[in-house]
C-alpha cells in the first residue's frame, strides 16, 4: 500500500475529471440499461433540472474520491470491485432506496423481502454497480483520459466539497422524492432503521475484505505467464452472460434461496476474474480497451427492450466513441 501521492496537479482541471466520474456510468450504468431515459428527460424538462444533476452527483461524488483512493493506495482491480459493492449500497440503499423500498419496480420479477431488505435485487443490483458502475468506469477513464488519473488529483478541500455536495443531494431525495414516491403510491416512507443497520454491516464487511486484498502482495514480474487477451473477453463475456440466465432460472426452477445463493457466487467469479487481471504482469493497455468494450456492448445489447428510441441513439453514439477513442488510445496491442 502507498502513502498518500504528492499533491494533486493543478493543471488538469479537476471539476471535468470529476464529471467524467459521473458521465461515464450515466451512460454505462444508466442510459444503456434503459434505467434514465432521454426521451423521458426531454418530455419533462424538470426531471433535466432536477433529477438528472442528482444522479449525476450520486455518481461522479463517489467514484472521483474512489477514483483517487485508487490512484494513492495503487488499488488493484479486484480492490476496486469490492470498493464497488459499497458504491452500490451508497446509490441504492441510501439514496434511491431500491434495496428497501417494497414499491420498487425494478424487484416486480420477484419482489421477496427479508428483514425489510428486497433479497432478490440486492445482490445483483450490487455486482452490477461493482462492475459496471465502478470498477469498468474506472478502466473507461484510465484508457480514454489516463493524464487525468495517472496520479492523484483531489486535495482534501475536495474530498470535503464532494461529500458535502454528495450529503446535499441525498438529503434532497430523501427528504423530497423518496417520501412523495412512496406516498402516491400508497406506502410509508421506506426509512426503518432494521434494514439500514444491516446494509451497515454488510458495508463494514466488505470494507474488512478490502483491507485483505490490500494486504496481499502484488505479483513478482515474471512470476506469471501472460494471458492472452481474447481470454479476457470470453471469460468476461461468458460470466456476465451466465450470470443473468443462472439467476432466472434459479427463481423460475427452485425459488428465491438458490437464486441469491447463484447471484453470490457470480459476484465471486468476478472478483477472481478482477484478481487474474491483478495477478497478470503484463495486463496492457489493449487489455484494458478489450475488457471494458465487452461489458459495455453486452450491457448495450441487453438493454434494447428497455430503451426508447431516442435512449437506443444516444446509447449507441455512446458506446462507439468509447469503442472508437478506446482503440486509439490503446495503441498498439503489445503496449
Amino acid at each position: 500500500m502507498l502513502p498518500v501521492t504528492e499533491r494533486p496537479t493543478a493543471k488538469k482541471s479537476v471539476v471535468v475529471t470529476v464529471l467524467l466520474f459521473g458521465l461515464v456510468p450515466l451512460l454505462n450504468a444508466e442510459i444503456l440499461t434503459g434505467s434514465t431515459s432521454i426521451d423521458a428527460l426531454l418530455a419533462n424538462p424538470i426531471l433535466i433540472i432536477v433529477s438528472l444533476p442528482l444522479v449525476l452527483v450520486t455518481y461522479a461524488a463517489p467514484l472521483a474520491i474512489l477514483g483517487d483512493l485508487a490512484v494513492r493506495f495503487r488499488f488493484g482491480l479486484r480492490t476496486i470491485f469490492l470498493s464497488g459493492l459499497i458504491y452500490g449500497i451508497i446509490n441504492e440503499g441510501v439514496f434511491a432506496k431500491t434495496l428497501v423500498a417494497p414499491y420498487w419496480p425494478g424487484v416486480q420479477f420477484g419482489n421477496f423481502r427479508f428483514l425489510g431488505l428486497n433479497i432478490l435485487w440486492l445482490p445483483s443490483i450490487l455486482v452490477f454497480h461493482a462492475v459496471v458502475s465502478t470498477t469498468v468506469t474506472i478502466l473507461v477513464i484510465r484508457s480514454l483520459w489516463p493524464e487525468r488519473v495517472s496520479e492523484s488529483f483531489l486535495e482534501r478541500k475536495h474530498y470535503i466539497a464532494l461529500a458535502a455536495v454528495l450529503a446535499v443531494a441525498i438529503a434532497i431525495t430523501n427528504i423530497v422524492f423518496v417520501p412523495l414516491i412512496a406516498n402516491n403510491l400508497g406506502y410509508p416512507p421506506p426509512f426503518e432503521p432494521l434494514p439500514f443497520l444491516l446494509l451497515l454491516l454488510l458495508s463494514l464487511f466488505f470494507v474488512l475484505l478490502i483491507k485483505k486484498s490490500l494486504a496481499q502482495k502484488p505479483p513478482v514480474e515474471g512470476s506469471r505467464r501472460r494471458t492472452p487477451a481474447i481470454m479476457y473477453v470470453l471469460l468476461g463475456a461468458g460470466i456476465l452472460l451466465l450470470a443473468n440466465i443462472a439467476n432466472r432460472f434459479a427463481l423460475a426452477v427452485a425459488g428465491l434461496w438458490l437464486a441469491v445463493t447463484v447471484t453470490i457466487l457470480f459476484g465471486y467469479l468476478f472478483y477472481r476474474y478482477f484478481n487474474a487481471m491483478d495477478s497478470d504482469t503484463e495486463f496492457t493497455k489493449m487489455k484494458t480497451f478489450l475488457v471494458y468494450s465487452t461489458f459495455i456492448i453486452i450491457v448495450l445489447f441487453a438493454g434494447l427492450g428497455g430503451r426508447q428510441p431516442l435512449s437506443n441513439a444516444v446509447a449507441v453514439i455512446g458506446v462507439a466513441l468509447e469503442l472508437i477513442f478506446g482503440w486509439r488510445a490503446s495503441g498498439n496491442p503489445n503496449q
